[in-house]
């Protein structure tokens, strides 16, 4: 089979692509595939297959100097989806991977229009990972014959060479507090001028957890802040509350799987969002996990409605009530899907077409 280049963003940071391209290029070498990854990140490091990637126009050259027959997108970025197009007359076969799609379709520009019908049209492939974002692609033109569904999800190691180990502050944290909740974000951000990833929810959650369980720990991983002036916020009402030694953000690359596994519960309160990988990783270890329900989430999941403090409260009081006595078992999920056996059958469906 061709070179295979895995395009988007590599670890360090950590985010949901990242972890993605990560596990996937993985998976890929076990297969015997031959696979570069260009890394969109400014963080770019030394190592073996992996090159840097930043800058369209240096992308678009390298991707065309490049021996790698199909090309892998996994951005957000509609103007570099259209350019890679133009690499379709040098024989390259082109994938897009929409982890996401948020646009508002109506409120876009006209240029911005002509680049997603453009992409609609002349993409070879589209990998969805939700239902939902399937249907996006068809309003906007894609072949539904083009498009297939497939989870972001695949199986993670307890100890993962791109991500740093539990740091002895958060490792001490884990032993002295119970129960022990965990949740994550990539970085700080906003949508609909609203927390995205729920931080403040979380912290509310600790505090009110706190008044039957003054032990309770909530451990929130968040290995890039970006918006600093709405992080030493977060902090201030974790100190107004009385909660600072009940609530600790982690704030370097760290092994989630790791902090999963010794979790009694994991939530994602995110106000948006495609699947969640990190809802996925704590159902495959066996930690219960609660999440919003603002789109399709894994089997196994717990759902509260988006932004809902109270049911948020009230559902993982439940689960922990349960967990302590043996109502609640941790079941692993997860561990009966392939999700990369689909994606080897794009590649060689577009193999077999070049």
């Amino acid at each position: 089979m061709s070179r295979i280049a895995l395009v988007g963003t590599y670890p360090p940071p950590i985010g949901g692509v990242s972890i993605h391209i990560y596990r996937l290029r993985q998976a890929l070498i076990q297969q015997g595939m031959d696979i570069l990854v260009y890394d969109t990140s400014t963080s770019s490091g030394e190592e073996d297959g992996i090159l840097p990637g930043a800058g369209r126009r240096q992308l678009l050259f390298k991707l065309f100097s490049s021996r790698a027959g199909i090309l892998h997108y996994h951005n957000h970025d509609w103007t570099m989806r259209a350019l890679l197009l133009l690499l379709k007359v040098f024989s390259k076969k082109v994938i897009f991977t929409f982890h996401s799609f948020r646009d508002d379709l109506q409120a876009t520009s006209l240029p911005n229009k002509f680049l997603i019908r453009l992409v609609a049209r002349w993409g070879d492939c589209f990998i969805a990972t939700n239902s939902d974002i399937k249907e996006k692609l068809i309003l906007i033109g894609a072949n539904p014959n083009k498009i297939k569904v497939v989870p972001a999800f695949l199986p993670p190691q307890l100890s993962e060479g791109a991500f740093g180990p539990v740091p002895d502050e958060a490792s001490d944290f884990m032993k002295t507090h119970e129960p022990l909740i965990s949740a994550n974000a990539y970085r700080i951000s906003f949508f609909g001028g609203q927390d995205l990833y729920g931080i403040d929810l979380c912290i509310d959650l600790c505090h009110a957890l706190k008044k039957d369980w003054p032990e309770v720990g909530l451990i929130f991983c968040l290995p890039t802040i970006g918006d600093t002036a709405y992080f030493s916020k977060l902090r201030a009402r974790i100190k107004d509350l009385d909660i600072d030694k009940n609530f600790l953000f982690v704030t370097e690359p760290v092994s989630l799987p790791l902090i999963l596994e010794q979790s009694d519960l994991f939530i994602r309160p995110t106000n948006t969002d495609s699947y969640g990988v990190s809802v996925a990783e704590a159902l495959y270890l066996g930690t219960p996990a609660i999440a919003s329900d603002v789109c399709e989430r894994p089997t196994g999941t717990m759902l509260f409605p988006s932004r809902d403090l109270e049911e948020l409260t009230h559902l993982a009081k439940k689960v922990l009530e349960d967990s302590k006595s043996g109502k609640l078992k941790r079941n692993r999920y997860l561990h009966d899907v392939d999700y990369l056996q689909p994606i080897l059958e794009i590649y060689q469906s577009l193999e077999a077409v070049q």
